[in-house]
């Protein structure tokens, strides 16, 4: 009579392996653009004439007025000159010049 193959577990292990590597990326050169108004509403709606934004973009916005801000943001863009900071509650930030 023959042997019966041994079972084999099968893995239940997701993702990949966290080896503790840590990299750091310098980012690309890209253009400043100025942010003239952001209003107190949420997401707070910023204003940059001709930004050249699209929908899903990350940006960095640093503000020397309010700290609180500086950090990366998804943008939905709205037109041309407006599109909206996706997690920054504008009624939280007061007046921004």
């Amino acid at each position: 009579m023959a042997k019966a193959q041994p079972r084999r577990k099968k893995s239940i292990k997701r993702g990949m392996d966290f080896t503790g590597q840590t990299c750091f990326y310098d980012l690309p050169d890209m253009p400043t653009k100025g942010i003239t108004s952001l209003t107190n509403t949420k997401p707070a709606i910023a204003t940059a004439v001709g930004h050249g934004l699209k929908t899903g973009d990350v940006i960095w916005v640093e503000s020397e007025e309010s700290e609180g801000i500086n950090g990366y943001y998804l943008v939905d863009v709205s037109n041309e000159d407006t599109f909206a900071l996706m997690i920054l509650d504008g009624e939280d930030i007061g007046t921004i010049t």
